[in-house]
């Protein structure tokens, strides 16, 4: 099951998940250990699964155009 957990950018959620990520990468903490990290965000702001968002429709020939402009500089 594929499961997505929101929360806005820039808010606290996002930013102790970037420290853990960091501090994972880096080596510093076990799979195990970082899992249980991650529950623990979930719990403290009571993140919920959301829905994905549908995949948009693919590009048809007929959906594209051709953009024209023209730069004149002072001479």
């Amino acid at each position: 099951m594929d499961t997505t957990v929101w929360s806005g950018r820039g808010s606290r959620v996002q930013r102790d998940l970037s420290d853990l990520r960091r501090e994972y990468a880096a080596g510093g903490m076990s799979d195990q250990s970082c899992a249980d990290r991650i529950v623990e965000i979930v719990k403290q702001f009571g993140l919920r699964p959301v829905e994905p968002l549908p995949a948009p429709d693919p590009i048809e020939e007929d959906d594209l155009g051709v953009v024209c402009y023209q730069i004149v500089l002072p001479s």
